[in-house]
């Protein structure tokens, strides 16, 4: 079993008419884009599917499969000998075997198209054979293995015998605890039934907004700001602009009355006005 490795795909049976070994293809293929590939090649649902995930390096990966009958066999070894998955250079090596036998049987393969002195022999040049098959078939479901925590104790199992195998001590501090100062307390703001907001331990809280005093006429309307720069912001953003295919003319009255804010007293409400 290799530390840290795990295996892909379902447990495969131990004997397949139809056996696979395609070696070559992209360093980034898994069992399920393997799977994928044989699918889309054959009428029944594909057998089992793995990666060697040991096979890796300038010759590529290697993936086993298994197909159900002859003629998912037929199509799926012409599309994998065929130029369409073929990496730049150089095409798949695909090994069909009879594995349903004690001793695997090679079908057919196509290393003549990259040892061009075999004669059908797989391990004339790709050294791969009856016993590549047989250790295919002995993979085993491989799961990932943690580490053993530093600084922790695991026990070795052995019939009739525990022997703990300590691991390297370190000595243990407690983290450094964080110290935030104190903010201190906001005074609590309710509202009371005017909607006005009011200060329930000081007593009396000013609303943030000034007040719009709005009267409409015939055509006209008249806006009472706070400030007079309040009012050069509102003309310069309503002037000549168009509502309801009317355009808006807006000018500096000669009134100059300065509207205060509502003051919240004893949960009433009481409007001041200063005089002009």
């Amino acid at each position: 079993m290799m530390p840290g490795s795990s295996r892909s795909g379902p447990l495969r049976p131990q004997s397949e008419r139809h056996f696979f070994i395609v070696s070559g293809l992209p360093d980034y293929y898994d069992w399920q884009k393997l799977k994928d590939v044989v699918r889309d090649a054959t009428t029944n649902q594909p057998g089992w599917t793995s990666m060697d995930e040991s096979w890796r390096g300038p010759e590529g990966a290697k993936g086993y499969f298994s197909v159900k009958s002859q003629q998912d066999a037929d199509s799926v070894y012409d599309l994998l000998v065929s130029d369409i998955y073929a990496r730049p250079g150089r095409a798949l090596l695909v090994h069909h075997f009879d594995a349903s036998r004690l001793d695997p049987v090679l079908i057919r393969c196509n290393c003549r198209m990259h040892h061009p002195g075999c004669l059908g022999q797989p391990d004339n040049g790709s050294h791969i054979t009856a016993r590549s098959v047989l250790a295919a078939q002995n993979i085993r479901d491989r799961q990932p293995i943690s580490p053993i925590p530093f600084g922790t104790t695991a026990p070795m199992h052995h019939p009739g015998l525990t022997v703990p195998i300590a691991g390297p001590q370190m000595p243990m501090y407690a983290p450094p605890v964080a110290f935030y100062q104190a903010a201190a307390p906001m005074s609590p703001v309710v509202t009371n039934e005017h909607g006005f907001p009011v200060n329930s331990v000081n007593g009396v809280a000013r609303p943030y907004r000034q007040p719009l005093a709005v009267e409409l006429r015939s055509g006209h309307a008249t806006v009472r700001l706070g400030s007079t720069e309040e009012a050069r912001r509102a003309i310069g953003h309503v002037g000549k602009k168009t509502w309801e295919d009317r355009q808006i003319f807006v000018k500096d009255d000669r009134d100059a009355m300065s509207v205060s804010g509502g003051v919240v007293v004893r949960s009433s409400s009481r409007t001041s006005q200063a005089n002009r």
